[in-house]
Order: structure tokens, then sequence, then C-alpha cells
């Protein structure tokens, strides 16, 4: 998926402004379009901005909000859609440690049997 190799990508972009590429234009805003994030015209210009100024502490928390913000809206996406799987609140205590689960198995008897 794209957010992954968004935030894959992070720890190289300040080796790659510091070589003067414009990863903002070639490589950030392509990844961005492709997941269909919208990228305002403010946040453009800010971002080229940083870029410009070599500016890289701040470009990386900037691309980091923008990568939050994507995975929050993936996750409500996945909430919503047709493939989630939800859970109901269960309370109480559940205690496991008595109980025993076998699976195409017959359990251990306690008699010997004998040929």
């Amino acid at each position: 998926m794209e957010i992954e190799t968004l935030q894959a990508l992070i720890p190289a972009i300040p080796g790659m402004i510091t070589a003067g590429l414009e990863v903002w234009k070639t490589v950030v805003k392509p990844l961005l379009n492709k997941m269909k994030y919208n990228v305002s015209d403010e946040q453009e210009q800010e971002m080229l901005a940083l870029e410009e100024k070599k500016d890289i502490e701040t470009y990386i928390k900037k691309l980091e909000g923008i990568c939050k913000e994507i995975d929050q809206k993936i996750n409500i996406q996945n909430q919503t859609g047709n493939n989630n799987i939800q859970f109901n609140k269960n309370e109480g205590i559940f205690d496991n440690s008595t109980t025993t689960i076998n699976i195409g198995t017959v359990p251990n008897e306690s008699e010997v049997k004998k040929n």
C-alpha cells in the first residue's frame, strides 16, 4: 500500500533534500495523489518553501502529520466499509486457565488401555 511506501521513504528524505532533489514534486506529491489525498495549494506552497529552505526537521514533521491523517482516514474507511469486522463489547472476567480445546484429536483418557 502507498502509505507504507510513504512512511518508509521518510528516513531517506533528509538526504534527498540535502542533495537538492525536488522531493515534493517528484516523489511525495505523486504518492499522495495516488492515495487520493487532496493537497491544498497552501500546503503545497508550504512544503515547497520548507524544501527550498532545507528545513528538514519541519518538513519531516509536516509529512508525518500527513501520514497520521491518512492513517486515520484509512481506519475510518475500514470501520465503515463492507469488509469491516466489529466486536461487541464483552464485559466480565474470562478465565481460560482450565479450558482445554481439542481440535481433530481425542483428549487423553485417564485409563490405560491394554491390547
